[in-house]
């Protein structure tokens, strides 16, 4: 009798991934609001402050509206380390999500935080921004969202 023909797993051979992120997050996910809210932001304060021109050398800074998009998502699922938001960033759609493609690292992350930047702080104390979210959509909401889905048995609250 011969062997049955099979692949098997090759966890050691390096590869690469093609998908689409935007069809991996579905279309009602908190993360789509917090993006939708980032967008309207008045950030130019963060732009002006970036020193990497177009047409200089050096490498382009990552989008603050990115940056600050996904501290926003982080703060709102619990996350208050920039070590931590990179890891997500790297594994988690959402964040995947948020992040769009741009390259992240701790370091870039942590220097936009509310208590790190001057631009951060500001935002964070602007609390009239918030005026236009949906009184469901917004972040102390959605932290109250995440609190009761965790009491649900049989749910992750990542997956809300």
């Amino acid at each position: 009798m011969s062997e049955a023909r099979i692949i098997r797993a090759d966890r050691t051979q390096p590869r690469f991934d093609v998908f689409d992120l935007e069809a991996l997050l579905p279309h009602d996910h908190k993360a789509r609001v917090v993006w939708a809210f980032v967008e309207d932001l008045e950030i130019e304060a963060l732009y002006d402050s970036i020193k990497s021109d177009e047409g200089a050398a050096g490498r382009p800074a990552a989008d603050p509206r990115v940056l600050l998009g996904l501290w926003i998502y982080a703060t709102v699922e619990g996350v208050g380390s920039a070590r931590h938001l990179e890891r997500l960033a790297e594994r988690e759609v959402a964040f995947r999500w948020l992040a769009g493609g741009v390259a992240l690292n701790y370091h870039g992350l942590a220097d936009l935080r509310p208590d790190q930047s001057s631009g951060g702080r500001a935002l964070a104390c602007d609390r009239s921004q918030f005026h236009g979210w949906p009184e469901t959509a917004r972040p102390s909401r959605l932290k109250d969202r995440k609190r009761l889905s965790e009491g649900r048995k049989g749910r992750h609250p990542s997956t809300s």
